[in-house]
């Protein structure tokens, strides 16, 4: 609350400044959904969001105030949820410009699978959020030619992805379950798995991020590259068994797990290309990501092993999109891979890879439109799926009701599969000012 309040007053006072020219809009918002089979929880509330967004643009001259703020109430955490989206200062000229402030930043040309944007923070604690994009507070420095941009990032304090660790979170299950079984002396015990502190790095210069982004348009493609120093934006966890002495058998036995975490330094070096032909665009994305700290297995760490390893990690996708009169496709092929030994690292497969598709249609005017979209991991041939039919009852009022879906694999639950009791029916009404 501090930390807005001080924003809030800098914006005043800057508005002075900018009082020619201003823009207000933002929105009101509900999105309720229940769970549906195969989820356990069926019938019970999955999403009770209702939010309030505003946001207002100072302008003079060459130079723009932007400041958006959102509260929010989430009726399944039982939270109410005030916070600044973002609020910066913007300067541009013909060639050059800078941004200073909190700033969305988002890399890359995918759709929905983060490449080269995810050194950038994010929300993770829903499947069900239209922009899960978190701010950074960082300056921006820009350069323009004609064919071509550069942006410059400096990034002084440190933002991670917001993680689903509340005890009241759908999320916390299904990623870190709240119980484990542990067997001692023929015995099965249950014990607690309690989450602790996530340490960032500290507020010094030295641990400041940097990133740069060069852009060239030229007539049969455009092409980014990216270099990214900084830090991981999800923690690397550390699992300490804890015991107590048992009268009973005369020795010391588990009585819980504590998790704590620290974030890790990174690299990241990237590109991109989009190559338009006509009403069709290809596209490709790859990351490099040089002796990036990996997550262990729970068992190697417990066993008294290290909390990562580091090793090279690649990973990209291909991907085409055609937009023929009212419909629209999308599909892209992605992969992940880490070379050599994986065996005490928190995954199953060296090779990781799937496939997304996206496929609207607009009807009446472009007033009512029907959407799904998919996301397939060949690995284990688990799933995620969602549809949504979304109505513009006028310019300001937009109405929409889909689903969402997980679906495990044939003999594993994978990636999306473990998230099969999340699977959620909802309804979302919007209104625009």
């Amino acid at each position: 609350m501090k930390k807005m309040l001080s924003a809030a007053i800098s914006l005043i006072l800057i508005s002075g400044v900018f009082a020619q020219d201003y823009k207000f809009s933002g929105n009101i918002s509900s999105m309720c959904g229940i769970y549906i089979p195969p989820s356990e929880k069926s019938g019970e509330l999955s999403i009770g969001d209702t939010d309030l967004t505003a946001s207002i643009e100072l302008y003079k001259g060459n130079g723009t105030v932007f400041a958006q703020g959102k509260v929010g109430y989430d009726a399944v955490m039982k939270k109410f949820t005030p916070k600044l989206c973002e609020a910066y200062f913007d300067y541009t000229s013909s060639f050059w410009g800078i941004r200073i402030g909190s700033q969305k930043v988002v890399w890359g040309k995918a759709d929905e699978i983060d490449i080269t944007n995810s050194v950038f923070p994010s929300d993770s604690t829903s499947f069900f959020l239209d922009d899960d994009t978190l701010a950074v507070n960082a300056a921006r420095l820009s350069f323009t030619g004609s064919i071509f941009t550069v942006d410059t990032y400096w990034v002084p304090l440190f933002r991670g992805n917001k993680l689903p660790f509340d005890d009241d979170s759908p999320l916390r299950d299904a990623l870190i379950p709240k119980t484990a079984k542990f067997s001692t002396a023929g015995n099965e015990l249950i014990i607690p798995v309690g989450i602790g502190q996530m340490n960032k790095p500290e507020c010094r210069i030295q641990n400041g991020e940097y990133g740069i982004k060069a852009s060239t348009y030229l007539p049969l493609c455009d092409i980014s590259v990216y270099g990214f120093y900084g830090f991981d934006k999800t923690p690397i966890l550390n699992y300490e068994m804890q015991t107590s002495f048992n009268n009973l058998i005369g020795m010391k036995v588990p009585s819980g797990i504590s998790i704590t975490g620290e974030y890790k330094r990174m690299t990241m070096i990237g590109f991109d290309a989009a190559f338009p032909m006509g009403s069709i665009v290809l596209r490709i994305e790859n990351a490099c990501f040089p002796q990036r700290y990996l997550q262990s297995s729970t068992e190697a760490i417990l066993s008294g092993g290290k909390n990562s390893i580091r090793k090279n990690q690649f990973m990209g996708l291909a991907g085409i999109d055609w937009m023929p009169s009212n419909w629209t496709f999308t599909a892209q092929y992605f992969y992940d891979v880490v070379p050599g030994e994986i065996s005490k690292l928190d995954r199953t497969h060296t090779f990781m890879h799937g496939g997304t598709v996206s496929i609207s249609r607009t009807f009446l005017q472009e007033t009512l439109e029907f959407s799904f979209g998919g996301v397939i991991a060949f690995n284990d041939f688990d799933s995620a799926i969602n549809f949504e039919a979304k109505y513009s009852a006028t310019d300001q009022l937009k109405i929409s009701a889909g689903s969402y879906s997980f679906l495990p694999g044939p003999t594993n639950d994978g990636t999306y599969g473990k998230f099969k009791d999340l699977c959620t029916a909802f309804i979302k009404v919007q209104y625009d000012f």
